[in-house]
């Protein structure tokens, strides 16, 4: 048990659970699109930059965090801070090696995202970070994602207008709101003692509860005008939607708990989630 633990500790704390669903991510648009070639230099370099930007984040960020903080997640990523540091040079190598094979026209497409996640977790605003700004940080995570992992991929692999685009963004950008604001609840007493205002201490737990549910069902409902237009066919329409339902009875066990494996596991997880219902359902 102890061995599986410390296995468990290694894939989510060294950012490769959270750098697999982001190739998830790609993937899924990738299959939509009638490609199936799984080491493309687009999904690969997406793949290496995000565990080369969690660690950052990881890194920079829990040296700002009051050491007075303590939970079980904290204290295991700052007894392997050094190990992170070596998982993240070797992703720093993998990502150099495919931006050279990436069309200079996507990396264009890449730099306005990388520079805001550079900001989100480096403090050069007195101390600051993007993600330290009262309200900001969710929105920052969720556009980042999405347009990393859904909006470039689609214009890269596949042959979408405009309106098609819009409507997969939204229905991911739901998604995206609904299994962080989760993670916002856990954080309440980290982002107050950060003075970083969140929508959970906006709104409440209760009525964030609400607006995950209500994210939910926009998401279901974005993903039958995808259908509409021709995105999705009319079998990973039903698994999509049968895949969000899945993850209400899944957010709703997971703020229930405490322990990090129910959200940087479980909910990070769907991610991989979601890819397997497109897979199973075409």
């Amino acid at each position: 048990m102890a061995f599986l633990i410390k296995l468990i500790d290694l894939l989510l704390y060294s950012n490769l659970w959270i750098a697999l669903g982001a190739l998830a991510m790609v993937w899924q648009m990738q299959f939509i699109s009638g490609i199936t070639e799984w080491n493309s230099p687009l999904a690969l370099l997406i793949f290496f930059s995000t565990i080369v930007i969690y660690a950052m984040h990881r890194i920079i960020g829990f040296t700002i965090i009051d050491r007075t903080i303590e939970n079980r997640r904290l204290h295991v990523i700052r007894r392997f801070q050094s190990h992170i540091i070596i998982y993240a040079i070797f992703a720093l190598a993998g990502a150099a090696f495919f931006i050279f094979r990436v069309e200079r026209a996507i990396l264009l497409l890449l730099i306005p995202p990388a520079i805001i996640s550079t900001l989100y977790v480096s403090p050069l605003f007195r101390n600051r970070r993007l993600r330290d700004i009262s309200y900001l940080k969710i929105f920052l995570i969720a556009s980042v994602w999405i347009w990393i992992t859904v909006c470039v991929p689609l214009m890269y692999f596949g042959n979408y207008d405009a309106v098609q685009l819009g409507v997969v963004s939204t229905e991911k950008l739901f998604f995206m709101l609904a299994i962080t604001l989760p993670f916002d609840i856990r954080d309440l007493k980290v982002d107050q003692l950060q003075n970083v205002k969140t929508l959970p201490m906006k709104l409440g737990v209760s009525k964030t509860r609400k607006l995950i549910k209500v994210s939910l069902i926009l998401a279901i409902v974005s993903v039958a005008f995808s259908f509409a237009l021709g995105v999705y066919s009319a079998s990973q329409t039903v698994g999509l939607s049968l895949f969000y339902m899945l993850l209400g009875y899944l957010i709703h066990t997971a703020i229930k708990k405490e322990h990090d494996y129910f959200y940087s596991g479980m909910l990070d997880g769907t991610f991989l989630l979601q890819l397997v219902f497109v897979l199973v359902f075409t």
